[in-house]
Formats: C-alpha cells, sequence, structure tokens
C-alpha cells in the first residue's frame, strides 16, 4: 500500500480489507505489486510496531520516482553479514557451496523458526566470491528474528544491503 499522505494509511487500508475499491481510491493510495527500489526518507519506529515510513519509490526500469508513505512490514529488504572478529570485513566465500554452508550453519545456531521463515540464498559479487544473504523480509523480522544480539555474541553482525541480490 503506497499512499501520498500519512494521514490516509489508515482509511486505505481499512478500505483494501472491506474490498471496496472506491473508498481506496478516494484515499489517493494504491495497491503496488513490489519489487521497487525505495529511498527511505524517514523511517520510525514506534512502539505499537505499526511504523509508518516515508520514501521516493522508484519503478521498475524508470529513475523518476514518487514520495510515499508506507508501512515498515510491507517494505522488504536483505541482509548480509560483518565479520566482527576480522575489522568487520564483510562475509563472503570462494565457492557456492561454502558461502551455503556457513550460511546453513548459522542458521542452525539461530533456531527453527528462523531457519523456516526467513528467505535465505547467495548473491554472487562482480569479483566471483559468493556472500550468504537473508531476505527479502520486513527488517523487522531481520532485527527480531536473525539478527539480535546473540548473533554479535557470535562475532557476526547483519546489515542491511542495497542492490538487492
Amino acid at each position: 500500500m503506497l499512499c501520498p499522505d500519512y494521514l490516509r494509511i489508515k482509511d486505505a487500508l481499512a478500505a483494501a480489507a472491506a474490498g471496496d475499491t472506491a473508498w481506496l481510491h478516494q484515499t489517493g493510495c494504491f495497491i503496488d505489486e513490489g519489487g521497487k527500489k525505495v529511498a527511505l526518507v524517514d523511517a520510525p519506529n514506534s512502539r505499537d510496531g505499526q511504523s509508518i515510513w516515508r520514501g521516493r519509490v522508484y519503478p521498475k526500469l524508470q529513475s523518476d520516482g514518487i514520495d510515499a508513505y508506507f508501512r515498515a512490514i510491507d517494505a522488504l529488504t536483505f541482509a548480509g553479514f560483518f565479520d566482527d572478529k576480522n575489522k568487520a570485513a564483510q562475509i563472503d566465500f570462494v565457492t557456492q557451496k561454502e558461502a551455503e554452508q556457513w550460511l546453513n550453519k548459522w542458521l542452525a545456531r539461530q533456531g527453527e523458526y528462523t531457519q523456516r521463515t526467513i528467505p535465505h540464498g547467495t548473491r554472487i559479487l562482480s569479483n566471483g566470491r559468493v556472500r550468504p544473504v537473508l531476505g527479502p523480509t520486513s527488517l523487522d523480522v531481520i532485527n527480531y528474528t536473525a539478527c539480535p544480539g546473540r548473533s554479535r555474541s557470535e562475532g557476526v553482525t547483519c546489515w542491511m544491503m542495497y542492490p538487492p541480490p
């Protein structure tokens, strides 16, 4: 859901839930198919978990974007890993197999819920090395399930990344 105005989000969500397309149209908001680049302008966190973010949303294959408000939970992102023991170097591997093995071991230490619920895979870098990644998923899921403090105690820190793999 993308809206031109912060105050219209609640009405737009209610209209969508009610299946009332005329009401949704009146709000000026619209439901988007996703997969777009977003440049965040304002990303506050609310205590109730209903954060509304503001950003510039760029349609695929176009350079012109639109300013929009959207729920944080609707914005998906990716996360990679830093090796805190090695001066915060980004973790990558020579082969796909090595990256997948490392990621599977890391996921196993995080617990079954993380393994089942967070999409994960690898990204081949321009130098041919392979980087393990999490996502696409919401920032909240990455922050609270996949990259909590226990990861830091293992010497690994998650970080958000763009462009997506």
